[in-house]
């Protein structure tokens, strides 16, 4: 359904070493949610300390957002601590496997929108292959786990995330996990899901989901071979 391209990570550059001391950075994430009669927040910020070396050598963003080498601290205002602290988690084992639970598939598209927002589109790549995991095994369950927090997928403005979801929708056939992601999206996306749908019934055509690896999000330092 998305075109398909094969990408092969290239990148030179040593890992990051905690061997010797190292600078650390705090991470303020703050509440987003005030009371209607206060206007205060209604949670407190949540602080994470992290290696400086390591959030700068994965992220770009961040990197160019510490331009002074006495800065120790940045201010995140839209973003949930528990997405930040996948990312975190990622930082220094560079993976989602050994996460403490499974992460909802609402956590994990915030989780891909914030490593958008970062610039690292290795991590937005292993989030889509949990993803696409998902969708494959029409994990219901998976989907339908909704928090009030999920909304913001319908203000996505990703290529690659739209056309995953609207590829989802088109191709599910469990009824309860259109009716919920429909919730969640925008209403054109709604649109052009159903019309597709009808055209597939039409057309006969009843292909799946490609490989998550058509939803990738290419890098910079990537080699890109296109099939």
């Amino acid at each position: 359904m998305a075109p398909r391209s094969k990408n092969r990570h290239v990148d030179h550059r040593p890992n990051p070493s905690i061997e010797s001391p190292q600078s650390m950075i705090k991470i303020v994430i703050e509440s987003t949610e005030t009371s209607a009669a206060s206007g205060l927040p209604i949670e407190p910020e949540t602080e994470f300390n992290v290696h400086k070396a390591f959030i700068c050598h994965y992220s770009p963003y961040i990197a160019k957002t510490l331009t002074k080498p006495e800065q120790i601290e940045i201010r995140i205002d839209d973003s949930s601590p528990k997405a930040f602290g996948i990312f975190v988690h990622w930082l220094y084992y560079q993976n989602l496997g050994s996460l403490e639970g499974d992460p909802d598939f609402y956590l994990l598209c915030e989780v891909w929108m914030l490593a958008k927002r970062f610039w690292v589109p290795k991590l937005q790549n292993m989030v889509m292959d949990s993803l696409h995991k998902v969708a494959e095994d029409n994990d219901s369950e998976g989907v339908i786990r909704v928090n009030d927090e999920s909304g913001f997928v319908a203000h996505s403005w990703s290529d690659e995330l739209k056309n995953f979801l609207l590829d989802m929708m088109v191709t599910t056939k469990i009824p309860s996990v259109l009716e919920q992601l429909c919730k969640y999206v925008s209403k054109d996306m709604v649109k052009d899901a159903f019309l597709a749908r009808v055209f597939r019934e039409l057309e006969g055509n009843a292909t799946g989901l490609g490989p998550a690896s058509d939803y990738y999000v290419p890098d910079l330092a990537t080699e890109t071979d296109t099939e």
